[in-house]
């Protein structure tokens, strides 16, 4: 039992693979960085930018410690969505949908029944604003907005000009009239 106890074995967790999730799947990741062979954290150039229609994910992650699988659990946290760490569970599944726009890392761990936790795998996507909420649409928002402005003001200036071109012909009539006047009553 006491060699047993020292024979500690170091449980590893991977991430099988990322998808995202549509009206047709598309794989972002299939489990490896390089070589098949080679353990290799996600490089930063290999941080994908995923449309916003394409905002929802699927996720496997399973841990190679083949004798063992009946006794892992696993739990996930997605950084920038969830608030904590899952509950531990036998699942090697995950899938999120509908993301809003943001950077996001999914990390996962896990653990067996002697109690040694994995270190936390991840991957890290960034799914991007809808056009509708990109700085190019905000300019042209406010182009529209400044445009439209302009317009009302434009329109009020016009019939400022019309009021006012009838005032000064009213006036002149009524001074016309009151010339008229003066001298009828003159004569």
């Amino acid at each position: 039992y006491s060699k047993y106890k020292k024979n500690k074995y170091e449980i590893v967790v991977k991430i099988r693979s990322v998808k995202t999730l549509g009206k047709t799947d598309s794989l972002l990741y299939g489990g490896y960085y390089g070589q098949v062979s080679e353990i290799r954290n996600q490089p930063q150039e290999a941080v994908p930018n995923i449309t916003h229609n394409r905002n929802s994910f699927h996720f496997e992650y399973s841990s190679p410690s083949y004798g063992y699988q009946n006794s892992v659990v696993y739990s996930y946290y997605m950084e920038g969505f969830d608030k904590e760490w899952s509950d531990w569970s036998k699942r090697t599944e995950k899938d999120y949908t509908n993301l809003p726009a943001g950077n996001y890392k999914f990390q996962v761990i896990a653990k067996n029944n002697f109690g040694s936790e994995s270190a936390i795998n991840s991957y890290s996507f960034s799914v991007l604003s809808p056009w509708y909420q990109t700085t190019w649409a905000y300019l042209v928002y406010a182009l529209l907005f400044f445009g439209a402005v302009y317009l009302v003001y434009a329109r009020q200036q016009k019939i400022f000009q019309k009021q006012q071109i009838k005032h000064e012909e009213e006036q002149r009539r009524l001074q016309y009239l009151h010339q008229l006047e003066i001298e009828k009553s003159e004569k």
